[in-house]
């Protein structure tokens, strides 16, 4: 029987929530201190947040193909109408430490090479710029570039873990709503991060429902969670562990992306996943 500590216990409440934050503030109280942040008004402009919707993409996209997995584990590549049809065909077990898997999830479709037209409907905010990864001091070319849409069903589960080479990251919200839990950089030993970057889900790792036999740390590991909504976004920095949770079926968009304030810890784990894909391992 799995051993679970109160909520109340290791909560520590939710983020900040800020709007009309200017560029130079943004960079003052959140980016140089590393702090995340749920932002709002950025995204009132977009044609995305006008629009899109499940059934949009059914209609206009229905024929891509993207990728459909669990806690990125192994995927599947099918096309996005067939993918919507059968989306709440999976259990809505979330984990929870159970041995039943969270549903099948479009965890991450890097659409900017497949459908161009589809950058044009957002705009990334002054506040994420520029992108070093878009500079000449990168010195590689990203293919593809790592900006994402996410689709899935209420239930959708994404376990912990810290983005793209150790990147900072804006996720926006543009269809329902998810449930974020973040934990700072500092409990990275506790959490047993070789569960987390690694493909697949791993029961009894839930932050709010370990099993404590098997995962004695996490019962001590502090976390901010929060409620993001539609037309929200929220910024998280470098080595920021995240777990996030449909709380309806949902559509967000990420980016992923580089600023001079990580760029030689970014540059150096890329380089070893390069050498380690080129190994083979």
């Amino acid at each position: 029987m799995h051993t679970t500590i109160a909520r109340k216990d290791r909560c520590l409440g939710e983020l900040e929530r800020r709007r009309g934050l200017s560029p130079e503030a943004f960079w003052r109280e959140y980016h140089e201190p590393r702090k995340p942040v749920v932002l709002q008004g950025l995204m009132d402009d977009w044609r995305a947040l006008r629009e899109w919707s499940i059934p949009w993409f059914r209609e206009h996209c229905a024929g891509d193909r993207v990728p459909v997995g669990r806690c990125f584990g192994p995927k599947e590549y099918m096309p996005l109408g067939a993918y919507i049809e059968q989306m709440h065909d999976s259990p809505n077990t979330r984990g929870q430490g159970q041995s039943g898997q969270p549903p099948l999830y479009m965890e991450g479709w890097y659409f900017k090479e497949q459908r161009p037209d589809l950058g044009a409907h957002y705009r990334v905010p002054e506040h994420f710029g520029p992108d070093w990864f878009t500079r000449k001091l990168w010195p590689f070319t990203m293919h593809p570039d790592p900006h994402g849409i996410l689709i899935g069903p209420r239930g959708a589960f994404t376990k912990l873990h810290y983005d793209l080479w150790a990147s900072h990251s804006w996720n926006a919200q543009v269809v329902g709503r998810k449930e974020w839990i973040f934990i700072e950089p500092r409990y990275m030993d506790d959490v047993y991060i070789e569960t987390r970057q690694n493909g697949g889900y791993v029961p009894g790792t839930d932050i709010e429902a370990p099993d404590l036999a098997q995962y004695p740390r996490l019962g001590k590991v502090p976390y901010y969670k929060v409620v993001v909504h539609p037309g929200e976004m929220v910024y998280f920095p470098s080595l920021w562990m995240h777990q996030v949770t449909s709380l309806d079926d949902t559509i967000s968009l990420t980016h992923n992306y580089l600023s001079g304030n990580i760029y030689w810890r970014v540059l150096g784990r890329y380089l070893a996943h390069r050498y380690l894909k080129k190994q083979g391992i």
